[in-house]
């Protein structure tokens, strides 16, 4: 069943590795025919992380809210 949707709405799924959360995250983009964006993803295309001492991506908010903003913009051509 397809929902109506307004397409200003975006879901964010966080939460300990290993969840579900990707399963989650594509399930509900195909049932509610949202796109999916995964920001492991952005962050790694835009190369706005440093790794700390034990292997972690650390990526500073500012940086990732401009990698985000730019995907939408470029990707729907419209404004965030």
């Amino acid at each position: 069943m397809k929902l109506p949707v307004n397409d200003d709405r975006i879901i964010a799924i966080t939460g300990t590795p290993g969840t579900g959360k990707t399963i989650l995250a594509q399930m509900l983009s195909e049932d509610l025919d949202y796109r999916l964006i995964e920001l492991n993803e952005v962050i790694e295309d835009k190369n706005i992380y440093e790794l700390d001492s034990d292997g972690t991506r650390i990526v500073e908010p500012q940086d990732l809210r401009s990698a985000f903003k730019d995907v939408l913009i470029k990707e729907e051509g419209g404004s965030w």
